[in-house]
């Protein structure tokens, strides 16, 4: 974008390669001696700066584009891990699948598998006596989390939590207490 500052374009880029408005900020300006909540804010005001917002927009399309992802893909591939089933990496006989044999869904789910062949003897007596498979997978608790924030689950629960005030039931005196508290607050 042509009226972007240098560092407002930095931030702009920071922002979507990490998804953290405040760590962009940190990148692109000298933030070493604001607090936390000052860096929150700036950033989220300078987000919402017209042509920044429409720059962080234009390059997360083209990040989109390039890599073919897009949201609903993200959700998806978030779900399969957080509804990901262990006993689909085995067979019948509680073996581990061969890779090809275990679908696509289920092996976006496995960060890793480290396989140690094992041996009996010693020299020329050593005789291979099977493999040790470690099969390690993603965190299903971090995925369900992420869902829960991507579909307001938290928000809905905080809402169930709070306390529900019947204003008929409350006496004259209670109401001018709150309605002179609300004046000083504003």
């Amino acid at each position: 974008m042509k009226n972007l500052t240098p560092k407002q374009e930095k931030f702009c880029q920071e922002y979507v390669l990490y998804g953290n408005k405040s760590q962009a900020y940190r990148t692109a300006y000298d933030a070493e001696n604001m607090s936390n909540e000052v860096i929150h804010n700036k950033a989220s005001e300078l987000s919402k700066k017209g042509e920044v917002g429409v720059r962080i927009k234009q390059l997360q399309k083209e990040l989109e584009e390039r890599n073919k992802m897009t949201l609903d893909r993200v959700v998806q591939n978030v779900s399969n891990i957080a509804l990901f089933d262990i006993a689909e990496l085995y067979d019948e006989n509680n073996n581990l699948k061969d890779i090809h044999s275990i679908p696509k869904h289920i092996r976006t789910s496995i960060s890793g598998i480290k396989i140690l062949e094992e041996f009996e003897g010693f020299g020329k007596e050593r005789e291979s006596i099977g493999f040790t498979k470690d099969v390690r997978v993603i965190n299903k608790l971090d995925a369900l989390e992420k869902l829960m924030k991507y579909f307001g689950g938290y928000e809905k629960d905080n809402e169930q939590s709070r306390p529900v005030i019947n204003v008929s039931e409350l006496s004259t005196e209670a109401l001018k207490e709150i309605s002179n508290a609300a004046s000083n607050n504003s």
